[in-house]
C-alpha cells in the first residue's frame, strides 16, 4: 500500500506507524539477548550443562537466518501486514512458551518458536515501512 505523504491525516499516521515499528525493532532487539541475562538460573533450574544452554541458546539463530529469507518472501507476496500478523503472533505464543518451559527439549523448542517469528518479522517489517514511507 503505497501512502501519499502530501495529505495532512496520513502524515499524522505515518508518525504512528513509524513509532509503532521503532517500539517492534526495540522489543524484537531485547528479545533476541535477554535470555543471556537469565542463562545461569536457567541453567540451575533445568539442570543443564553449559554445552546443552548453548545448543538451546543457538536454536534462535538457526530458525532466525533462515526465516530472515521466507519472511522477506511472504512479505513480498502476501504483503507486509499478513507477514506481520503471523510472524508477531509466532513470537508471542514462543516468548509465553519460554516461561514455562521445563526441559531441554521444550527450551529448544521454544527458541527455535522464536527465530521463526522473530526472523520473519524483521523482512516484513522492512516492506511495512518501504510500503508506508515512499519518495
Amino acid at each position: 500500500m503505497q501512502v501519499n505523504i502530501n495529505h495532512g491525516q496520513q502524515t499524522h499516521v505515518q508518525k504512528y506507524m513509524l513509532a509503532i515499528f521503532c517500539a517492534m525493532s526495540f522489543i524484537l532487539y531485547l528479545d533476541r539477548v535477554n535470555l543471556a541475562a537469565a542463562a545461569g538460573p536457567i541453567k540451575d533450574e533445568l539442570g543443564l550443562s553449559n554445552t546443552t544452554l548453548g545448543v538451546a541458546f543457538s536454536a534462535f539463530g538457526y530458525t532466525y537466518a533462515v526465516f530472515q529469507i521466507i519472511g522477506g518472501w511472504f512479505a513480498d507476496k502476501l504483503g507486509a501486514k499478513k507477514t506481520l500478523i503471523v510472524c508477531g503472533s509466532i513470537w508471542v505464543v514462543a516468548t509465553i512458551a519460554t516461561g514455562f518451559v521445563s526441559g531441554l527439549a521444550s527450551l529448544v523448542l521454544a527458541r527455535l518458536l522464536l527465530g521463526i517469528g522473530e526472523g520473519a518479522a524483521l523482512p516484513a517489517q522492512a516492506r511495512a515501512i518501504a510500503n508506508w514511507f515512499t519518495r
